[in-house]
């Protein structure tokens, strides 16, 4: 299989899981492979603690129900929002709670050019699934390639990082990201970056990498 092939065949087995997890879950973060509610909101306030979004135009990359979205109004934070997913259940859950948004269904790794120019461009959990048919270092290296492409000012990536918390197991079917690899990858875009390692474990250590395309 050529890559891009490769990609299509991840879509389809992901699509399949996830829409499995919504008819079993419903609308909660354990379909999206989320613990809680708790852990997302520990992740979300690493975000907005380092990134100002107002008045930006943000594009969520595997928006699953545009939780970020929902708790960046909580916090009184004002963007214009676009959820992108591949998931037809998600989307269509979305753009009722939130008609005032736009929700598209895309995959960045397949069709990039169909997505829209934005002004931050941020993916939650989508680099946290380990790959069969394709190294993930090089499904990550493409997907923030592709995303770089997409962002005009800002690209936001969380992982799960190698430097594990102690007293949490590991898990066979999630991929660990080493950070020093991250930062290499994201130094091959820029030299105007942060990783941020430092909030609390959810319950294994994740990490944000956050890239600026001006300012090198």
């Amino acid at each position: 299989m050529n890559k891009i092939e490769i990609y299509k065949k991840i879509e389809e087995e992901a699509v399949t899981r996830y829409q499995k997890r919504f008819y079993e879950l419903g609308e909660t973060p354990r379909a999206l492979g989320w613990g809680c509610k708790e852990d997302q909101i520990t992740r979300f306030e690493a975000m907005r603690k380092n990134v100002d979004f107002d008045g930006k135009i943000v594009m969520d990359i595997g928006c699953g129900f545009a939780d970020w979205y929902t708790y960046m109004k909580s916090k009184g934070v004002k963007c214009k929002y676009i959820g992108v997913d591949i998931i037809p259940e998600f989307l269509e859950t979305c753009q009722k709670k939130y008609p005032e948004a736009n929700f598209l269904k895309g995959n960045i790794m397949v069709a990039r050019d169909e997505l829209p120019m934005a002004d931050i461009v941020i993916t939650n959990g989508t680099l946290n699934f380990k790959q069969k048919d394709i190294s993930n270092i090089e499904y990550t290296t493409d997907y923030i390639d592709y995303a770089f492409e997409k962002a005009n000012e800002i690209v936001i990536v969380d992982f799960l990082s190698t430097e594990l918390t102690p007293t949490y197991p590991k898990e066979d079917l999630v991929f660990y990201h080493d950070p020093r690899i991250m930062l290499d990858i994201a130094f091959s875009h820029t030299n105007n970056l942060k990783l941020v390692h430092d909030y609390a474990p959810i319950p294994q250590k994740e990490a944000l990498l956050i890239m600026h395309k001006k300012g090198d």
